[in-house]
């Protein structure tokens, strides 16, 4: 993230937050994202932007079933 120009009265923030799993990675652009926003003075500021955010429960079998079909194995 970088700004540019002096201070104005209104700040819009566009952010992209990363598609990794990593949690360190996630961490620090939230980091980042909550410094830039306390360091600016705009009077008004948005954020907008891809955030990665899942609705809905989570998924208890993120691989698929653990129970499987038995019409469509090899034996």
């Amino acid at each position: 993230m970088r700004r540019c120009g002096p201070t104005p009265a209104l700040t819009i923030f566009v952010a992209y937050a990363p598609t990794s799993s990593y949690e360190e990675g996630v961490e620090a652009f939230y980091v980042d994202l909550e410094k830039f926003y306390r360091e600016d003075h705009a009077f008004y500021k948005i954020i907008i932007g891809d955030f990665n955010a899942k609705v809905g429960r989570k998924k208890k079998n993120p691989g698929g079933t653990s129970h499987r079909d038995p019409r469509h194995t090899m034996e």
